[in-house]
């Protein structure tokens, strides 16, 4: 079940709550001012076009925010929000070659499930991936993180010890884990000299200005 916008649904929210439990939305290139939430629903949401050419501009407020269900996002920007993507009970998300920029947190990850990221830009946020409260191991492949002002990562779930694991990626700047968590990077290329507690480097990695 797939719903086009705006050809089947005049906006993202109507879509995503007219499609179906694992159906599809996919947006036409466009930019779209809206704040989507909350979804409760496995649902893919697609960019269609090039690059950049699907843009969500949250206005300060929520970009996007669903829980319990597993949310595929691919090819979307999202910028000027408060939270881009924001993850609540026992939500999941997989992220493909999406752009979250200018937002106060770019991924916010608040008591639910694992989130895997590839391909995905996150810059000029505040905090790039955070998670906190409760959380699962998660994954980031093939991403870069560039001039988010606190954190490219921080990683900070209570009551659990999961870790977070960055693969072929590029971080410009902190990498934060509190209470017993960890985040583990492996073959990227990441600007941090000094050793932070809770960051383990695995095999492969690149100091350098990450610019």
């Amino acid at each position: 079940h797939t719903i086009q916008v705006p050809d089947d649904e005049p906006t993202i929210q109507a879509a995503l709550e007219a499609v179906s439990t694992g159906g599809t939305v996919e947006i036409a290139p466009g930019h779209y001012f809206e704040n989507l939430g909350l979804i409760e629903k496995d649902v893919a949401i697609r960019g269609i076009g090039p690059p950049g050419s699907v843009v969500i501009e949250g206005q300060g407020k929520m970009g996007l925010s669903f829980s319990y269900g597993q949310v595929f996002l691919e090819n979307i920007t999202i910028r000027d929000s408060e939270v881009a993507v924001e993850m609540l009970r026992e939500a999941s998300l997989i992220m493909n070659r999406c752009v979250l920029s200018h937002n106060h947190w770019a991924v916010r990850n608040n008591m639910s499930g694992p989130a895997k990221i590839f391909g995905t830009l996150m810059h000029h946020n505040k905090v790039g991936f955070g998670f906190t409260y409760y959380g699962e191991n998660s994954l980031v492949v093939g991403s870069t993180f560039a001039d988010n002002s606190d954190e490219d990562i921080l990683w900070s779930p209570s009551w659990t010890h999961h870790t977070v694991d960055v693969y072929n990626s590029i971080l410009t700047g902190k990498l934060r884990a509190d209470n017993g968590t960890a985040v583990r990077i492996h073959h990227s290329l990441h600007a941090m000299r000094d050793v932070v507690p809770g960051i383990f480097l695995g095999q492969g990695n690149t100091v350098g200005d990450a610019t």
